[in-house]
């Protein structure tokens, strides 16, 4: 398999796993406000189960964006790593590997925001 056909398999499996996590969300979302929406204190529950989707959701692109730069490069060693466009490099290639990460996070912070507005109607 060519370096272009692999792009295109990954490219698809991180779609793949963009659905799927978005399936996954949707129903456990109807699953909570289904199963609560009749209990005395029912907003305040979904509003409490969308806010820790938020944090979730901030957790895990947080993961994707923060943790590649919190190890800086030790002074006066004489890796690649310490050339900055060498740098930038390495972090980027990082980042794009890690990024399906913040596309779930972000699909759960918006799955959150929409509990908490519903939250609200109930």
């Amino acid at each position: 398999m060519g370096s272009y056909e692999k792009t295109i398999s990954e490219r698809i499996e991180k779609k793949v796993i963009l659905i799927f996590s978005f399936i996954i969300i949707f129903i456990l979302t109807l699953i909570i406000i289904f199963t609560i929406k009749d209990h005395k204190y029912a907003n305040k529950i979904i509003n409490s189960i969308g806010l820790l989707y938020d944090i979730f959701g901030a957790i895990l692109i947080a993961y994707t964006i923060v943790f590649p730069l919190k190890k800086p490069a030790k002074k006066g060693s004489m890796f690649l790593s310490n050339i900055p466009r060498v740098r930038a490099m390495v972090v980027n290639e990082y980042i794009e590997s890690k990024a399906i990460y913040m596309f779930i996070g972000v699909e759960v912070i918006l799955f959150g925001f929409l509990q908490q507005l519903i939250s609200n109607w109930i």
